[in-house]
């Protein structure tokens, strides 16, 4: 018995180690430096196609078979939730799902979200607190300042919350005013996910500790990306073992509060790091590549690096053209007649969101499939589709009490103007929430059981579903399908029935992933997807986006728009961080680059005005065509 027992054991091991040296197998020996180092704290510097997402994946893998770590112990944090999917879904095929599954392998939001729900109480948030978008924030920054007269705007407000001023100021109210319904309505917006995480981190020891202790490995992808509050909650956490993978070449959202500085300064936060570097690139070729090294070794602020690779292939190609609409024309006709083998291995990137617009108007004029990728077309945004979700909203936290206010007159008119008055008054006079004073007045108003009836029947049923079958239930408690048939509104059936089958898209996402499916995770993803969500269809359509929207991902072959002066580089753009951009749209390209301008553009008057041809166009090496 004893011995069946010590076989099985080294079966177990045997079998292990084999894993690892097929892991193994293929790494340059960069890679498997990255790999296998036994340094405590590693910086990997990996330029464009170097193999980065490999590498973070097998050292993952590497520590479970060789080092026996298991993946509950590992947090593994992403930019975007599509990348942190496609690295689990790695990790998977290289340890098994059981144990993949395990690893918290998602965005810097998502693990806010985690620790809030753990310890949010400790600040005095419940555990089904809501996410506010930009859009929730700023219409009740936009009432603060109606209620109480005060003479600012909405920017002002958010400029002060970003660089506060030394001096007391109007702005300074309307953010304190802020946070307080904030509170009240138990919710937090994007920037106070992590803002109040590094409080929490900060000020309770305990709760730091059970983080240290309870993730050991911490992995961070796209580390150049990083901003000072999430660079801080890495130092609060202080892991025995830490890997950030990254480049500086590609860091293009400054602009939103990332900190270039993060990564090229990393040594001077971690002393004892190791630096690795990845520049053999697997995804270009000699051409792309050469040009690419050309272009960003005009920055200064950066690291010595320069990538390299054996890939032979065609020149870049540049085109000038007259106008705007010859450069539309032109593009389609070199997509129609490509020998890509789908129209999926095609992108067309822009520096601006009117220039991918009017390029996709254009194809599809012309019968080519193309799928925009921006926050615009989301199918979950439909007026209607967004009501159904408040009333999910409001079933899942009781305190969620201003999107009331939207609910109450939905799908029938239960208040007159003059009775949502009163109740806003009621809830100045008498220090209530909006859905208290609603409750109350329900002795004036009986239309308004109805409302409260469908609010508890929601909550009564919505607790133990799936996202789908909440969406499924809400839509079915409100009646809304007989009722537009009745009507005829059968665009807004329609809108449903689509907003229905991408959220059960979604669930099934989330299952296949180990992550949860239930309506609390689906809600609070709205406001933490990407634009890159998109890519998990599996549609065959040229893919049009913003450089800035294009990061991770990459194409055979790549058209770059509207190169011209003012425009790319953009005239209000940090120079160096529009060179990055530059850099990270053409490392897209794995086989072929396109890059072109219209010499005429129409202005806001519709004039024609003769642009000048960007200075990326002579740092990247090229010449007319």
């Amino acid at each position: 018995m004893y011995q069946m027992l010590t076989v099985g054991k080294y079966g177990i091991l045997l079998q292990a180690v084999k894993k690892n040296m097929q892991l193994l197998k293929g790494l340059n020996e960069s890679q498997y430096k990255a790999v296998v180092s036994d340094s405590d704290v590693i910086l990997c510097l990996a330029g464009a196609g170097t193999g980065k997402t490999r590498v973070l994946t097998s050292r993952i893998a590497h520590l479970h078979h060789e080092h026996r770590v298991g993946t509950s112990n590992m947090l593994a944090l992403t930019f975007t939730r599509l990348a942190g999917k496609e690295m689990k879904e790695r990790i998977m095929g290289l340890i098994g799902e059981a144990e993949g599954k395990k690893l918290f392998c998602n965005t810097f939001h998502a693990f806010c979200v985690q620790v809030l729900k753990e310890y949010g109480h400790r600040i005095g948030l419940d555990s089904n607190f809501m996410i506010y978008d930009q859009s929730d924030r700023d219409s009740i920054i936009k009432r603060i300042i109606s209620e109480f007269h005060y003479d600012t705007s909405v920017n002002k407000v958010l400029k002060e919350a970003q660089r506060p001023s030394e001096t007391d100021n109007v702005e300074k109210d309307v953010l304190e005013e802020l946070s307080y319904r904030m509170r009240e309505n138990n919710a937090v917006d994007l920037d106070g996910l992590l803002n109040r995480t590094e409080q929490l981190l900060n000020e309770f020891i305990d709760v730091r500790d059970y983080y240290k202790d309870q993730y050991k490995y911490v992995f961070v992808d796209e580390f150049q990306d990083t901003s000072e509050v999430q660079l801080n909650i890495i130092k609060l956490m202080d892991p025995d073992h830490l890997f950030v993978v990254g480049d500086d070449f590609q860091a293009i959202y400054g602009w939103r509060g990332a900190e270039v500085k993060n990564i090229v300064e990393f040594p001077n936060h971690f002393p004892t790091c190791e630096t690795i570097k990845l520049t053999r690139n697997y995804r270009s070729t000699v051409p792309i590549v050469e040009a690419s090294n050309s272009l960003i070794k005009h920055n200064n602020n950066q690291t010595n690096k320069e990538l390299v690779t054996d890939v032979s292939g065609t020149s870049i190609s540049f085109y000038e053209y007259d106008s705007e609409e010859d450069e539309a024309m032109e593009t389609f006709l070199q997509i129609k007649d490509s020998d890509v083998e789908s129209y999926s291995d095609i992108a067309i990137l822009a520096r601006t969101n009117r220039l991918i617009n009017n390029m996709a108007n254009h194809l599809k004029e012309n019968g080519i499939p193309c799928v925009v990728l921006s926050t615009n077309n989301d199918p979950l945004k439909e007026s209607v589709v967004q009501t159904v979700i408040g009333f999910i909203e409001l079933a899942v936290n009781e305190k969620d009490s201003w999107r009331i206010k939207k609910l109450v007159n939905f799908p029938e008119n239960r208040l007159r103007a003059m009775q949502l008055e009163e109740i806003e008054l009621n809830t100045v006079m008498r220090d209530q929430t909006y859905l208290e004073a609603l409750e109350e007045y329900q002795e004036k108003e009986p239309k308004l059981k109805s409302f409260f009836n469908v609010l508890s029947k929601l909550r009564s049923q919505i607790g133990n579903l799936d996202a789908h079958t909440a969406f499924r239930a809400t839509v079915h408690t409100l009646g809304l399908i007989p009722l537009y048939q009745r009507l005829g509104l059968d665009n807004r059936v329609q809108a449903l029935a689509i907003a229905r089958d991408t959220i059960e898209r979604w669930c099934q996402i989330q299952r296949s992933l180990g992550d949860s499916d239930r309506p609390d995770a689906f809600l609070r993803y709205l406001v933490t997807k990407d634009i890159q969500e998109k890519m998990m269809e599996d549609i065959d359509a040229v893919k049009l986006m913003t450089i800035h929207g294009s990061k991770g991902l990459e194409f055979e072959k790549v058209f770059v728009i509207g190169v011209n002066e003012e425009v790319f580089p953009n005239l209000r753009g940090d120079i160096e961080e529009e060179r990055r951009l530059m850099y990270v749209a053409s490392t897209r390209a794995k086989s072929e680059l396109i890059i072109s301008r219209p010499i005429f553009t129409k202005n806001y008057g519709g004039n024609e005005e003769m642009k000048q041809r960007s200075r990326f166009i002579n740092e990247l090496g090229l010449s007319d065509e």
